[in-house]
């Protein structure tokens, strides 16, 4: 692997990186946790700026990695005003780039899919207004960003205790 030398910005910031901040979690799990082979292939990588992984760990990385996919910008806003106009839900663009290739992809009754949203679509102002939403905000961010100080009291979860509730009550108490 090495890195093109030009990237064209998109609507999808995260998605333009080529060095992704979590590769080196992808390749522990590669080799099943050997360290100082994840340490050897970030070493070559951060001396050379390129690097070629082992037979090995390549197959296991497309064990799971089956494919991929690039999308345009054109993609990413279809997608966005797709999901709001079949779910009146608004996306990220970096989610639109993954229900994009769910909604396209071929034999996609045969098959199911989930999307975990990644971020507010409210960070991609630009994304937002290219694919024709509002880009509003829930009345409690709006608020955040009003307070000059948010504090909120030291709280500790218990093991066995239903940490999910926990966190919902001190996030409406925000």
């Amino acid at each position: 692997y090495s890195p093109v030398p030009d990237v064209a910005a998109s609507l999808a910031p995260s998605m333009d990186i080529q060095a992704p901040y979590n590769i080196e979690r992808v390749l522990y799990f590669a080799t099943h946790g050997d360290a100082l082979a994840v340490r050897n292939v970030m070493q070559d990588f951060e001396q050379s700026g390129k690097v070629t992984l082992s037979a090995e760990i390549l197959t296991a990385i497309q064990e799971v990695i089956v494919e991929s996919v690039s999308m345009s910008d054109s993609d990413i806003v279809q997608a966005m005003q797709l999901c709001h106009s079949k779910y009146n839900y608004v996306i990220c663009p970096h989610t639109a780039t993954a229900v994009s290739y769910c909604f396209n992809v071929e034999q996609r009754e045969e098959k199911i899919f989930v999307c975990l949203a990644t971020a507010s679509p409210a960070k991609f102002p630009e994304a937002c207004e290219a694919a024709g939403l509002n880009k509003s905000t829930h009345h409690r961010v709006e608020r955040l960003k009003l307070d000059t100080e948010i504090c909120t009291p030291r709280h500790v979860c218990l093991k066995g205790h239903d940490w999910t509730s926990q966190l919902k009550d001190i996030i409406l108490k925000i």
